[in-house]
């Protein structure tokens, strides 16, 4: 019978300093990955602030972009009124030298 107390007895034993020691350190892993989420919020958070940033500059060169083809377009306009009052002009004085050579 002492034989079998000795196989029933058989077991894992853990005592209470390694207990405390397990605790301890998985107390210092959950540190540890509160500590790598707070720098992943924050890089989120600057992710967010880059995000809207890079939007907003999104918008301002579609603008300046639709700015720029409406002054282009006025510029066509005006080299294309200059030109044409350059022809007219000019038709015009040779009429007028035909007129007065006459």
């Amino acid at each position: 019978m002492g034989a079998n107390r000795k196989e029933k007895a058989i077991g894992i034993v853990i005592t209470p300093r390694e207990l405390y020691d397990l605790v301890q350190q998985a107390t210092l892993m959950l540190q540890r990955i509160e500590s790598r989420l707070d720098v992943l919020e924050e890089k989120l958070e600057d992710t967010h602030a880059t995000d809207e940033r890079s939007r907003q500059a999104l918008i301002i060169a579609t603008e300046a972009r639709d700015t720029a083809q409406e002054v282009k377009q006025q510029i066509d306009w005006l080299w294309k009124t200059i030109i044409g009052t350059m022809i007219i002009s000019a038709i015009g004085a040779l009429f007028y030298f035909i007129q007065q050579g006459g």
